[in-house]
């Protein structure tokens, strides 16, 4: 290898500078846990088209937003890896490098992404929205994570997924209760998705009384 940092090209250019081209597959477990496993093909070539000769290894970065990656793994030399742990029904990003016997390492490859919780197949996903009423504020969190409404106020599911719903309302305002999904009353909606559900979370303005008077 030559003695400067080796850079992987565009995609485009694999069979002539080796970039790294990913594959990725889902597996989800019932515990809402998810995994991605990566494939690439090894580069051939440093950027000035020498041999690239003394490949040590690779390191995958990823994280939950695109071109930022708070998590690094190195994988050793390998050209596929599968990391656990994934949080259903969020979308991670990945990338990888390569790494020389002397630590130098390339650039990222092409970024990649995946959202935990597809399989592939609409058919097995079914959609969680929730609508807010009422005059009052609040937000509806889920668990596993997915609706934070607020700003996220839908999210798809693998089909089957038991849902937990919580509201929690803002400081002037109370909640007032559930409608639709099977769920009512004021403590948590708890349900199955088997099909596409709305379910309306209501929200109340506290009144204020004021008392006047000697």
């Amino acid at each position: 290898m030559t003695n400067h940092i080796f850079r992987i090209l565009n995609i485009k250019n694999i069979l002539l500078y080796g970039s790294f081209i990913f594959i990725i597959f889902l597996n989800t477990s019932p515990l809402f846990a998810g995994s991605a496993t990566l494939k690439w093909i090894a580069p051939t070539n440093n950027s000035d088209g020498s041999l690239l000769k003394n490949i040590a290894g690779y390191k995958i970065y990823y994280g939950a937003s695109s071109g930022s990656y708070s998590k690094r793994i190195n994988v050793g030399n390998t050209t596929a890896y599968t990391i656990n742990n994934l949080i259903d029904g969020f979308t991670y990003y990945f990338v990888t490098t390569v790494y020389d016997k002397s630590g130098n390492e390339s650039e990222y490859s092409n970024e990649v992404s995946k959202k935990i919780g597809e399989t592939g197949s609409s058919a097995n996903m079914h959609t969680l929205t929730v609508r807010k009423s009422g005059g009052g504020a609040g937000r509806v969190l889920s668990s596993p994570s997915g609706i934070n409404c607020g700003a996220d106020c839908t999210r798809s599911y693998n089909a089957g997924s038991l849902i937990t719903l919580k509201a929690a309302p803002d400081s002037n305002s109370v909640f007032s209760g559930w409608l639709g999904g099977g769920c009512a009353g004021t403590g948590q909606c708890v349900l199955t998705l088997n099909r596409a559900t709305t379910v309306r979370a209501n929200f109340s303005v506290i009144k204020l009384r004021s008392i006047s008077g000697k």
